[in-house]
C-alpha cells in the first residue's frame, strides 16, 4: 500500500503507462495475500487509498507528516508499518 501510494502520489504517469508492472502486481495479488488485503492492493493500483494514508502523502507539514505516520504505524498487527516501510522504499528510490 505504501509504496503504491508514493507512486500514485508523485509518480502517477509512471505507473499508469506500465502496465505490465500493474499487471505483476496483481498477478502476486492472486495468491500472496489474504481475500482483504487482494482488494486493498486492487483498490490502491486504481489510486484508491485509506483516509489516513491519504493525510500522510498529502500533509502540508513535517510535522503533520510525523503526526500522520504514527497514526498509521499503530494500525494492525504489522500491516501499518509494513505501509510506513514501503512508503520509504519507494521515497527512497524515486530519490535522484
Amino acid at each position: 500500500m505504501g509504496t503504491l501510494a508514493v507512486l500514485w502520489r508523485w509518480r502517477a504517469a509512471w505507473l499508469k503507462e506500465n502496465l505490465q508492472v500493474r499487471k505483476a502486481i496483481e498477478a502476486a495479488g492472486e495468491t500472496g495475500t489474504t481475500l482483504v488485503g487482494r482488494e486493498f492492493l486492487l483498490h490502491a493500483l486504481a489510486g484508491s487509498f485509506s483516509e489516513l494514508i491519504g493525510h500522510l502523502i498529502n500533509a502540508r507539514s513535517a510535522a503533520e507528516a510525523v503526526e500522520r505516520a504514527d497514526e498509521i504505524a499503530r494500525m494492525g498487527a504489522s500491516s501499518g508499518a509494513d505501509t510506513l516501510w514501503g512508503m520509504h522504499l519507494a521515497l527512497e528510490g524515486l530519490q535522484p
